[in-house]
């Protein structure tokens, strides 16, 4: 009845917040229909490509190659394409052949570099890797430059940083420093220009760079100051003057995203934003720039609190295959000999799901929620180490940016009888109920992408087989009791989280996807258990297996918000979703078992599928 009544109110809110139909609120000119990429524009001016390829035939004998221009470097198996630049002087490769690093232009011999990209680039993460007109390996970490394995230290520690490069011959740097500043530079020097970027604005893929000189370049940015105020500025650094244009500013949507920028040789500047409904494409010269004038955002402050609470609700379908084979070699194809299996009839069941979001302020309002949970029935001193251990630990520093924490809820019961069958014996069937639960903590990233951990657990009867050392007679039984747990890491895409962050009105279909990767252990009865140590005479220890899920979920998507209330709104959505999840538990002839103890063995798979809808309330 809560949950019908909630869904009530949210389509209520939905009809009956205002639309917004402008969707910039001010462009410096109007975008064009089309455009072409940075890439396509090279290849026009003749410009060679670099590209890696492979080629396998039919008996699994592979070559691989990379491609400059005309010119074809064939390489080994353990080969890869980390970097290169293109210019109208010619183009570089920067790659790994085997052991070693290598740069290669297309003409003459490459040139060895070594067998330790440490040494070139520094430890740490690598985002990306350039090649200088000069044929230089050009790096960087959060700390350092580096060209050619020699380092120099940046003006500034970076949390985000993009190369670019000209084909007339130039490169150079753009990174925000923890105070969302921007520097702009090469080995020569840095450049800073203070942006409007802030803690809660988009930190990855906002950069554009293109140098027109040893000290000069154009930069695109995109600043996220709030969900009513989004930018795509353009800086210009020089020795001269640091200077910010504005190319567009918008209220209701996501243009100005994922900005790409060049200019052509008849000096006009082209900038390219990659949105969610629509590519925008703007021409123009930098003449034009100093007569432009603005229209001002009348919500300049970034926002002081977000809120998301979801409430779904599926029909649910079970299919679930669940076998035990006999053990093979891994080289061996195919599958093993089925020993026993059991099968499933099983009632449609009902999931409820609930997910919750918040902030005020840096307070991250689910954190705050697991932080008084955990102080629930503790003593004065357990609660104070409860809140010491939060404060260490820091959690809220860790959502920085468009990151929040996200606390994930869903539950459904279902019955349905399982037939165990094995061998020639008779088969038996037995009654159960499944109760299935799901706890999720999730962290938010930019462009609708999270990542966290998921917890669930769930009881089918099942078939186990015993095995002890030599894998030879397994005894093979099926337990009423069987139970697992289980815990995955998992990335995903939500729509909703993307038009959430960046848009206002917005119907349109969906897809989203969860994959997730972990271990599982299980409980077997102990009736079962008694009796397989009570037939080999050896110890059962629990055991701990592999865990491997996927989501499909497909569905249209209306959000509607309000202007006047700060972005208060809903957003619901109808569609079907498909959940597969693979329990592998099997031992191969490799596998090695003590003298005095047994192991199990079988296999699972579910699928469950079925229309769902859902209702959220955002602010």
């Amino acid at each position: 009845m809560r949950v019908s009544l909630f869904r009530c109110c949210v389509i209520a809110l939905t009809l009956l917040l205002p639309a917004t139909s402008q969707a910039i609120h001010w462009q410096h000119s109007q975008p064009q229909p089309h455009g072409k990429s940075y890439y396509g524009y090279l290849s026009g001016l003749g410009v060679e490509n670099v590209f890696y390829n492979s080629k396998c035939s039919s008996d699994n004998a592979c070559s691989y190659w990379i491609r400059i221009g005309e010119r074809k470097l064939s390489l080994g198996k353990d080969s890869s394409l980390i970097g290169h630049g293109r210019y109208l002087s010619g183009s570089y490769a920067f790659y790994k052949s085997g052991e070693q690093y290598y740069v290669a232009a297309s003409h003459g011999r490459p040139r060895k570099l070594g067998d330790s990209l440490s040494k070139l680039c520094g430890f740490g993460l690598l985002p990306e890797v350039i090649v200088s007109p000069r044929g230089e390996v050009v790096c960087h970490n959060n700390e350092k430059l580096f060209i050619n394995g020699k380092s120099q230290p940046l003006p500034q520690s970076a949390i985000y940083a993009s190369f670019g490069v000209s084909y007339k011959g130039h490169w150079a740097l753009a990174f925000i420093d923890e105070d969302y500043n921007l520097h702009v530079g090469n080995q020569q020097g840095f450049r800073q220009i203070r942006t409007g970027l802030h803690g809660r604005s988009d930190l990855k893929d906002i950069l554009s760079v293109f140098p027109t000189g040893t000290n000069s370049a154009w930069v695109a940015v995109y600043e996220y100051r709030s969900k009513r105020n989004k930018s795509l500025m353009l800086y210009r650094l020089s020795e001269q003057q640091q200077r910010g244009y504005q190319v567009l500013n918008s209220i209701v949507d996501d243009a100005g995203i994922n900005p790409q920028l060049y200019l052509t040789r008849d000096n006009q500047i082209r900038l390219h934003s990659n949105a969610l409904r629509q590519d925008y494409y703007y021409q123009f010269s930098p003449a034009s720039l100093s007569k432009q004038q603005p229209l001002h955002n009348p919500f300049p402050e970034p926002d002081l609190a977000e809120f998301s609470l979801s409430l779904g609700t599926r029909l649910t379908a079970w299919s679930v295959d669940q076998e035990v084979k006999e053990p093979k070699s891994i080289d061996d194809e195919g599958d093993g000999k089925t020993l026993a299996k059991t099968r499933y009839n099983m009632n449609n069941s009902l999931l409820t799901e609930v997910r919750f979001s918040g902030r005020i302020l840096n307070t991250q309002l689910a954190l705050s929620y697991l932080e008084s949970k955990a102080e629930e029935g503790a003593s004065q001193l357990e609660k104070a180490a409860s809140r010491k251990l939060f404060g260490t630990l820091g959690f809220d520093q860790f959502f920085s940016g468009a990151s929040s924490l996200v606390i994930e809820y869903a539950k459904e019961d279902v019955g349905g009888i399982a037939t165990f069958r094995s061998g020639d014996s008779p088969s038996e069937s037995t009654a159960f109920t499944n109760r299935y639960e799901r706890y999720a903590l999730l962290k938010t990233e930019e462009k609708g992408i999270y990542k966290g951990v998921s917890y669930s657990r769930n009881n089918v009867p099942t078939a186990i087989a015993f095995f002890e050392s030599g894998l030879r007679q397994p005894k093979i039984y099926f337990d009423r009791d069987f139970e697992l747990e289980k815990l995955l890491f998992v990335i995903g895409y939500n729509t909703a989280q993307y038009t959430a962050r960046y848009m206002f009105n917005h119907s349109s279909f969906y897809l989203n996807g969860r994959v997730g990767a972990g271990l599982f252990s299980f409980r077997i009865g102990d009736r079962v258990v008694r009796e397989a140590e009570q037939h080999f005479g050896k110890s059962y220890e629990e055991e701990i297996s592999l865990a491997l899920d996927a989501n499909i979920e497909f569905g249209y998507l209306w959000q509607n918000r309000s202007l006047k209330h700060a972005g208060l709104g809903s957003t619901v959505q109808l569609g079907f979703s498909t959940d597969v999840e693979f329990y592998i538990n099997t031992v191969d002839k490799e596998t090695t078992v003590d003298s005095d103890e047994i192991i199990t063995s079988f296999e699972r798979t579910d699928w469950r599928y079925g229309p769902f809808l859902r209702a959220s309330l955002i602010f």
